[in-house]
């Protein structure tokens, strides 16, 4: 699964000989919104419905499109992305760590990202 958002576009327009222009008019995104994202980046989440516009467009769980446009605003490693992408359980797996007490959203993302930098490199590898 493509970790960015830009990937994620990029293999569905392959896939589909679709162009950015038309993901947008079918999303009924603004004529210059890629264009905006592309030159100053993914400043933040959209809006709900235009995430789930987007998801419906390209094709995609609406989970893999958020995680993907995390990743492109910088919200979220790659390599966290993608791990958690290519097991679909290491989200729930880590739910203990997640659910414990005291640890705020931002405390538990700080940890995870420490973890997975400061993972072996093998390990990165394979993941």
């Amino acid at each position: 699964m493509p970790a960015t958002f830009w990937e994620l576009l990029q293999h569905y327009c392959d896939d589909t000989g679709a162009t950015e222009a038309a993901v947008q008019r079918k999303a009924r995104l603004n004529h210059g919104t890629f264009t905006a994202w592309r030159a100053r980046g993914v400043p933040a989440l959209p809006r709900v419905d235009v995430v789930v516009a987007l998801a419906d467009t390209l094709r995609v769980d609406y989970e893999d499109l958020v995680r993907a446009l995390l990743v492109s605003a910088e919200y979220l490693p790659a390599e966290v992305a993608r791990a958690r992408a290519s097991d679909p359980a290491s989200d729930r797996a880590e739910a203990p760590t997640a659910a414990r007490a005291g640890a705020s959203r931002g405390r538990r993302l700080r940890e995870e990202q420490d973890d997975a930098a400061t993972r072996p490199t093998q390990d990165r590898a394979e993941a």
